[in-house]
């Protein structure tokens, strides 16, 4: 077994990335920080108790090559595992804990062809380290839409609109929801 971040050998502790490269991703302090850059980012737009990234994700480093194996090489456990570091952090913090977990879906023809939802991965490993229940098919996403890669913010904004529905209201109806997503850019998801 080799890390996916620097190709040395894991020890029989370590499970995809050595411990060394898990240490020297870039963490942020959102966790800490309930009134964060990620939150801010949402005020006035959505109305969130909570929002908060593990990583900071900028082109070139480790974090981007990471997502990238996870969405793109099949790097399912990856996923997973990635999800696992996600809830650790949020279950070690002061963190109000959610009674269910969701994934931003992908459009069922785009999730058939990747062979699964990358963000529904990290779900499934916050999931399993703290103990709460993952909804997969309750949010669906209703129409396909263009890639977000390339667009500014007020685009990528327009290029969701409708796109998503909530099939069965009760499911999350008073519950407090976390909703889980791969990468945060604009918020426009």
């Amino acid at each position: 077994n080799l890390c996916v971040i620097c190709t040395g050998h894991l020890s029989k502790s370590e499970e995809q990335v050595c411990f060394a490269c898990l240490f020297n991703l870039p963490k942020t302090n959102h966790f800490d920080v309930p009134d964060n850059a990620l939150a801010k980012n949402l005020w006035g737009r959505v109305n969130v108790k909570q929002a908060a990234a593990l990583f900071e994700f900028k082109k070139g480093n480790p974090v981007q090559d990471l997502m990238h194996a996870i969405k793109y090489k099949n790097k399912e456990e990856l996923g997973k595992f990635m999800g696992k570091q996600m809830g650790l952090s949020a279950k070690s913090k002061m963190f109000l804990l959610p009674d269910i977990i969701t994934s931003v879906p992908l459009h069922p023809k785009k999730e058939v062809l990747r062979g699964y939802n990358q963000s529904h991965l990290l779900a499934l490993g916050m999931a399993e380290v703290m103990d709460i229940p993952v909804s997969k098919d309750n949010l669906i996403r209703v129409s396909s839409n263009a890639s977000q890669t390339q667009k500014n913010r007020y685009e990528r904004y327009i290029n969701v609109q409708e796109k998503f529905e909530v099939k069965d209201p009760s499911i999350f109806e008073n519950k407090h929801v976390w909703i889980v997503d791969d990468v945060f850019t604009t918020g426009a998801t």
